[in-house]
């Protein structure tokens, strides 16, 4: 059973079409091959080459990157991998390939990831060893080693390769989405994570208040992007700093708009950023909303949960506005569902167009708003449920974007070896429609992947429930001819 865990992974690359996979490395052009790679080599050997049997001409290979970097190719014989890309592997194969047989068509990719284990330490709720593969990022051990929102650092995870350290700051990919500080891990990584350090408290009128670790040099701009910027409400030459004196006593100051970019943060700083108090002139909106407008220069983070802004309100003020100062729908809204509170008359109105307006900035279709107005855009499960013939069933698996029902499978421990089958997997609708899915396809957020039980495994449930009926039957008949003969000897 432990080598079947081992191997589940590489099970469940292996059932995705090799397509599906490269299609999900194209863009990674410095991927380099890995011992424990699997790759699926084609030769079409055209109408001359085909199969009596079975009339095909292609054949096709599974083929291991050893940890002496070889592979054994037929026709060729051993290639040996040195410091290259998997782009220039798969065209010196194809071209080697070519000159040796003659073929009509080859193709080379990357079948499934090679499987390792990387050790992670330090503040972390599990610590120890964890299997990933070469298609996993720094974020994705994280995740499975499980961090301490209140003591465990973002801004300074180290990542010992080679015995070299390494230093990364996920905050700026969490918020900036900069991938070079996620990098990709590779056999015999290490990663440590240590306690928060120094730290700042943001609140008041910004998008996301709360406590922020801060590095030597943070300057306040750099934290007020981290909280989201101010709110649409914030008043920004009203901002207070508290800061601890050498007497270890807070003193409070006022900080000039100005120097918002250049001050300084130090550990154990308080700032608030001052709102209006004004509530009766305002307009609220609700959800998958960005928080603040969208722009060409800075990258926006999607909110992972819905979010709640106060809008001051003037005569002529529309919809539309209120969309651009929020930077429209997010990818997780549900546009079809939003409506209106009317502050005037606490109605309900739907939109339904809200998406077609945004888009198209029809003005036949936007709306003007009064004060008091409450609007909602509501936003999806950002979750996948994964159910049926699977490991561990989990209703309640973290969406992530680009991941396909097999990398959600794998999350979900795999297809039960014994139960499961593998050709039938689906998407199960709220009323509980069914729509057939292959282990590559893309996956929704708030989707639910149902596996259900293999041919054999009805069988037996079958045959077990035949069995019972069939002991229960033989167990009546008996009864019955007992009390027969009780009946006919008393006569």
């Amino acid at each position: 059973m432990a080598l079947f865990g081992f191997l589940m992974p590489i099970f469940l690359f292996a059932q995705s079409t090799p397509s599906d996979l490269s299609r999900k490395i194209i863009y990674m052009s410095n991927y380099k091959p890995i011992p424990g790679d699997v790759y699926a080599l084609n030769l079409d050997f055209g109408p001359a080459g085909s199969s009596p049997t079975t009339g095909s001409s292609i054949t096709s290979y599974s083929i291991v990157l050893q940890p002496d970097m070889t592979l054994e190719l037929p026709y060729i014989g051993t290639v040996h991998v040195g410091n290259e890309t998997f782009a220039d592997l798969r065209k010196r194969v194809i071209e080697s390939m070519k000159k040796a047989v003659p073929l009509q068509f080859v193709s080379f990719l990357l079948q499934a990831p090679a499987v390792f284990d990387v050790f992670v330490y330090g503040t972390v709720s599990n610590p120890g060893q964890i299997q990933m593969t070469s298609l996993n990022r720094l974020t994705d051990v994280l995740a499975s080693a499980g961090l301490n929102a209140a003591a465990s650092s973002t801004r300074r995870v180290e990542l010992i390769r080679d015995k070299k350290t390494l230093t990364f700051d996920l905050t700026k990919y969490y918020v900036f989405g900069q991938e070079d500080e996620d990098p990709f891990l590779l056999p015999g990584d290490q990663v440590f994570v240590p306690r928060i350090k120094d730290s700042v408290v943001v609140s008041g009128a910004v998008a996301k208040p709360g406590t922020y670790e801060i590095l030597p040099g943070d300057t306040l701009g750099t934290v007020l992007k981290f909280a989201g910027g101010m709110l649409p409400t914030a008043l920004p030459d009203q901002i207070a700093l508290q800061r601890v004196n050498s007497q270890n006593r807070y003193t409070e100051e006022s900080v000039a708009t100005d120097r918002v970019d250049t001050l300084t943060l130090q550990n154990g700083d308080q700032i608030n950023i001052a709102g209006s108090s004004t509530t009766a002139d305002r307009i609220t909106i609700e959800g998958a909303v960005y928080g603040s407008p969208a722009t060409s220069t800075a990258p926006q983070s999607v909110p992972g949960s819905p979010v709640r802004f106060d809008i001051p309100y003037h005569p002529g003020i529309t919809l539309l506005d209120v969309l651009d100062l929020m930077g429209g729908p997010t990818p997780f809204a549900e546009p079809e569902k939003s409506y209106i509170i009317r502050g005037s008359t606490g109605q309900r109105m739907p939109v339904p167009d809200l998406e077609t307006l945004w888009k198209q900035r029809t003005p036949a279709r936007n709306l003007i708003l009064d004060q008091g107005d409450y609007i909602v855009i509501p936003m999806k499960r950002l979750s996948v449920a994964v159910v049926g013939e699977v490991t561990t069933p989990n209703p309640d698996i973290p969406y992530v974007s680009g991941y396909t029902v097999g990398d959600y499978l794998q999350a979900a421990g795999g297809i039960n070896p014994q139960t499961g089958d593998s050709n039938a997997i689906y998407f199960a609708s709220t009323l509980g429609k069914l729509t057939k899915v292959g282990l590559g396809t893309d996956v929704p957020p708030g989707a639910t992947i149902v596996v259900e039980k293999n041919t054999f495994s009805n069988m037996n449930q079958f045959f077990s429930n035949l069995f019972l009926i069939t002991g229960w039957i033989t167990s009546l008949i008996g009864v019955t001819i007992t009390v027969i003969n009780f009946v006919n000897t008393y006569k």
